[in-house]
């Protein structure tokens, strides 16, 4: 990962700044942009997407922030490292958003066509908006050339098995089985698509399978007596479909154009990386789903399992192995890219309609939905709790990272009023060194490990006739 530093130069008796890197600034944007081109990008992926929906949220997402950031400034990119101060920040993000969607799947281009119609007439023609497109564009062939090889559609039929605990195929699914491939895609965030895997799911023969067992029988049974309202409207709402928690949090808090394209690239990198993680960790232990374990609980060697050979799900089984859960792994990592930008100090409901039902939950806060998605997911007869708590623990590690080594805000020197004296200034709370030098040459660590905007003294100001500065962002 590239350093990126902006310097203070100070001479004996004369005080100057200057930046390596262009100014930062922030204009007066518009930063629904960004929120408009995920609505026609989610709509226009939904019908032509084919596998690659979230991959392509995230390669729109991911060019819109570096053409944006390379206008307005302030964080490290994600692959384009240029400065374009005066270019239109909006038409950089609708160029990008564009090109990227006519590359994945050129089926409905007029449809596109007017989306950027729409986006390009509310900025004044000039130069500025003439330097946004072709930024935009160049933004969105990096992201284009970068993820060429990913392996989206690449036909792999996992291998199933009649062991105790393994995988089979279940009613009414047949071969070749989904998200195999997800193993052979390149991650956004993670150094590979198994960094974050977890431990492996219970011993059949163990106390803690047998209560998961009895907890989902009773509970995901499609003729269940047990289960409650609250816990059947659960497993509805996490199972039919996209949960519009980003949605959610945007009605709730505005944020500035860049902040707003940030969030939104590191949403989508999350959820694509918690994608291919979690696939990546099913076909690795291939572990069988309830329907298949409560049928034929007779071959588990655990006294305290039994068999019901009609046992069904209430909702049918998903194509793929069981652990850990898919659901609660994406869902716990974008909630904690929404609560890092958009607080968790508010209330909501979410609404979505899948093939003409409308499904709903509501919420005190965003940190109380991944453990809903938990009872969502047993509720629905599709996991063991074992498998929903390690998809939660993957979603978290994968969020935790993206958050802290991508797209970070670069700290800022500023001169003050006293001789040897500077401010620094962070977005976040990142950890930083400031080093100094005689002749920008040979550089030494001088205030480490601080994670706030401050005021620095140099106490050896006045031992060198040059004295010069620059802050960098401590490695990962």
């Amino acid at each position: 990962m590239k350093t990126h530093s902006c310097f203070l130069s100070v001479l004996r008796r004369l005080l100057a700044v200057a930046f390596f890197r262009a100014a930062v600034f922030t204009p007066i944007c518009r930063a629904d942009i960004i929120a408009d081109w995920n609505r026609t990008a989610s709509d226009y992926l939904n019908q032509h997407g084919g596998n690659g929906f979230m991959r392509g949220l995230a390669m729109i997402h991911v060019a819109q922030f570096d053409a944006v950031n390379a206008v307005v400034a302030g964080f490290t990119p994600y692959a384009l490292d240029v400065s374009a101060p005066g270019a239109s920040p909006e038409a950089a993000a609708a160029q990008a958003a564009y090109t990227v969607l006519t590359n994945l799947n050129p089926a409905n281009v007029p449809t596109l066509n007017s989306a950027l119609n729409r986006s390009l007439i509310a900025i004044p023609d000039g130069p500025a908006k003439e330097q946004g497109r072709e930024l935009g564009r160049f933004a969105a062939g990096v992201i284009i050339r970068l993820r060429s090889s990913d392996n989206v559609d690449l036909p792999i039929t996992p291998s199933v098995s009649n062991l105790p605990g393994k995988w089979r195929y279940s009613p009414p699914n047949s071969a070749p089985g989904s998200g195999a491939n997800a193993r052979y895609q390149l991650p956004w965030t993670l150094r590979s698509p198994a960094q974050f895997r977890a431990g492996p799911p219970p011993a059949l023969t163990s106390a803690e399978y047998a209560a998961d067992f009895e907890e989902v029988r009773l509970i995901g049974a499609r003729n269940s007596t047990v289960r409650t309202p609250d816990q059947k409207q659960a497993g509805d709402f996490h199972w039919a479909g996209d949960q519009p928690y980003l949605q959610a949090s945007r009605q709730v808090r505005a944020l500035t154009l860049i902040e707003s394209a940030r969030a939104h690239a590191l949403y989508y990198m999350v959820l694509a990386d918690s994608t291919i993680a979690f696939y990546e960790a099913q076909y690795a232990y291939s572990f069988w789903r309830p329907y298949t374990a409560i049928r034929l609980a007779d071959t588990d060697g655990n006294d305290d399992t039994t068999p019901d050979r009609s046992w069904n799900p209430l909702w049918d089984t998903p194509n793929h192995p069981e652990y850990p859960s898919g659901t609660c792994s994406g869902t716990a990592g974008q909630i904690a890219v929404l609560t890092h930008f958009y607080g968790d100090d508010f209330g909501f409901t979410a609404s979505y309609v899948q093939n003409g039902t409308i499904y709903s939950r509501t919420y005190a806060r965003l940190s109380d939905v991944p453990a809903d998605a938990v009872i969502g997911r047993i509720a629905s007869g599709a996991h063991f709790r074992s498998a929903c708590l390690a998809g939660l623990e993957m979603g978290r590690k994968i969020a935790e990272q993206a958050l802290r080594n991508f797209l970070r805000p670069l700290p800022r020197l500023a001169g003050s009023l006293g001789p040897g004296e500077f401010q620094l200034r962070l977005g976040e709370t990142f950890p930083y060194v400031i080093e100094a030098s005689a002749d920008l040459k040979h550089w030494t660590p001088w205030q480490t490990n601080h994670y706030q905007a401050v005021l620095h003294t140099d106490p050896d100001f006045s031992a060198s006739p040059n004295r010069f500065y620059r802050a960098t962002l401590a490695e990962p």
